[in-house]
């Protein structure tokens, strides 16, 4: 029987535009239009998984804001906290790269409506109103300095209301330096209860390097874990863990740490459609086996699997359902044709 707990998100809804068929920015006429952000990717897939979900954001108030609210709500997101106001939705420009051409993103977000929110637009007492997780990525912070004094504010207040807190890095170098992201993203893990990371964020932002010589998941990000704790406590740790072959072509494995002990997911071959929210539809998988008592296994194995699927979809929103997450993760031959 899975737990009725109500999930809050924080962060930044996005346009994003596309530019179809594999082509570069620098050559297209028209765009394919989606709606994403770390945090409302996680958001609608939580949702989809039958939980209640409340999405924290600012959008103007304008048809733009309108549409956002409209198509989030469609995905049964309670969006009643949203605040209206500001002149800007923030976008981003998307290039799909495609066998040895790497994808590459553009954002515009400076001056959004979300970038400018401050403290007085808050009620933290109703916000906090019956939720039980709040789910937040290192990206909020990153945008301005008033979004890392909210940001930081709504952490000391969950924590003080005894609310679970999940944290996903997702460190972006275009948008802050790693001085800046050290200092907010270490303030972050004192109240971080679920770490979400990858071996490139434990390179790149705490400088953690694996030897060489470990090639199975479970020594390598063992090895990570147990640095990682040497300065931070979280109770769960999730990795994603990406082998390259091309653009095109990954592997895609999931490993989750408890007390450093570690469980791994099997090891998925794809050929990408979409990898845009495949990292959201992971910790939103891990978000639904945490909260609804999954033991690690099953939890690793379900957020692997969704993640997986998420490759698959075009658009940040993984629009997939509980049924199709588990037959992937009990079938060893999926690809058949369900009629």
């Amino acid at each position: 029987m899975e737990v009725n707990k109500t999930i809050l998100t924080f962060g930044e809804i996005l346009l994003r535009f596309s530019a179809p068929n594999h082509q570069k920015l620098t050559q297209i006429k028209t765009f394919d239009v989606h709606i994403g952000g770390a945090e409302a990717n996680v958001a609608v897939s939580l949702a989809l998984l039958n939980n209640k979900v409340k999405y924290l954001s600012r959008l103007p108030n304008n048809d733009i804001g309108d549409l956002i609210i409209k198509e989030l709500k469609s995905y049964q997101v309670n969006t009643d906290l949203i605040i209206r106001g500001g002149d800007r939705t923030g976008t981003y420009y998307l290039e799909k790269g495609a066998s040895v051409r790497s994808s590459k993103v553009v954002y515009d977000r400076k001056h959004s409506a979300f970038s400018e929110i401050t403290s007085a637009m808050f009620d933290w007492g109703q916000i906090f109103e019956n939720v039980h997780w709040l789910h937040v990525t290192g990206i909020t912070p990153a945008l301005s300095y008033s979004c890392q004094k909210v940001y930081i504010e709504m952490l000391k207040i969950a924590k003080s209301m005894d609310v679970t807190i999940s944290f996903d890095i997702n460190y972006r170098r275009s948008l802050w330096s790693i001085k800046e992201a050290r200092k907010i993203i270490d303030t972050t893990l004192k109240y971080t209860d679920v770490l979400f990371m990858n071996r490139g964020v434990a390179e790149e932002v705490f400088g953690i390097k694996t030897s060489t010589e470990n090639v199975d998941a479970i020594d390598v990000f063992s090895e990570i874990t147990k640095k990682l704790t040497s300065f931070c406590n979280p109770k769960h740790i999730a990795y994603t863990n990406r082998d390259v072959e091309s653009a095109s072509n990954n592997n895609w494995q999931g490993v989750l740490f408890e007390n450093n002990k570690g469980v791994c997911s099997k090891n998925y071959t794809i050929d990408i459609i979409d990898r845009i929210g495949a990292g959201d539809a992971f910790a939103a998988g891990i978000i639904h086996g945490l909260i609804n008592q999954y033991d690690n296994q099953k939890t690793i194995d379900f957020a692997t699997a969704a993640s997986a699927l998420k490759h698959t979809i075009i658009g940040d929103f993984n629009l997939v359902n509980k049924d199709e997450i588990m037959e992937l993760m009990y079938n060893s031959a999926p690809g058949y044709v369900k009629r």
